[in-house]
């Protein structure tokens, strides 16, 4: 239920935007804004309040630091459009100007040899080589 959630997350009116940046936005200095963001986690639970932060293109960067459950990886998640927006304006590239890699690093069962030709299975690869020594 709804009971217990904090008001921002249940805020029937609140205004919550993605706004992708134009080709010529995206050549000028801005390039992702939060303004007002808020942050709930599925569970309505507020897990960042109001963040407001300009990064540039080029030279600027931001290191995200805080406790378990401090609402880091949740950031990532709205962000690359997994989670919904509670609250706020992000205006951020589009999708093809963005790269996201996982917090823990995916191995696939097997060798060494399995993992570098991995998403090709390395039997059908050895079978249809053409390999001339």
């Amino acid at each position: 239920g709804t009971k217990g959630m904090p008001e921002v997350c249940l805020e029937p009116k609140r205004v919550a935007e993605v706004k992708i940046l134009s080709q010529r936005e995206q050549k000028e200095a801005m390039a992702l804004k939060f303004d007002n963001v808020t942050i709930c986690a599925p569970d309505g639970t507020a897990l960042v309040k109001d963040l407001k932060f300009v990064l540039g293109s080029g030279k600027d960067s931001m290191l995200i630091t805080g406790p378990n459950g401090s609402g880091k990886s949740s950031l990532v998640r709205v962000l690359a459009g997994l989670w919904p927006l509670a609250k706020g304006i992000i205006t951020r590239p589009s999708q093809d100007k963005m790269f996201f890699l996982s917090q823990r690093p995916y191995l696939v069962s097997g060798s060494l040899r399995d993992q570098l030709m991995y998403p090709h299975p390395s039997q059908r690869l050895i079978s249809t080589s053409s390999r001339h020594d």
